[in-house]
């Protein structure tokens, strides 16, 4: 997970270098956003330089933070809501991605 500020995209270069070395594929979440900000889109064409960018960000929700003070998730506080529907879809692209690098290994 990546915020789309100037401090974490200058500290991505750490982490783009370990997964190289490790030899693991790497994908960028970009958490925490403001939707349709001239940021958000800036972090995410500065982080499509280093690596594959998840199509899927994470947006800066009241309903992760509310779910998180008492130990649940977004789709617990509120089924079909706007950040359950979130997460739904970054899994199931991540999911994806993962099941992609088992099958190259194999």
């Amino acid at each position: 997970p990546v915020l789309a500020s100037a401090h974490d995209l200058r500290a991505v270069g750490a982490t783009v270098a370990m997964t190289k070395a490790m030899r693991k594929p790497a994908v960028f979440v970009v958490n925490r956003v403001k939707p349709r900000t001239r940021i958000t889109a800036d972090a995410a064409v500065a982080l499509s330089q280093y690596g594959t960018v998840a199509p899927v960000m994470v947006s800066d929700r009241t309903g992760y933070a509310v779910a998180a003070t008492d130990g649940r998730t977004a789709a617990e506080l509120e089924p079909g809501g706007p950040a359950a529907v979130e997460a739904a879809a970054l899994w199931t692209y991540i999911a994806a991605r993962m099941a992609e690098a088992a099958e190259r290994e194999a």
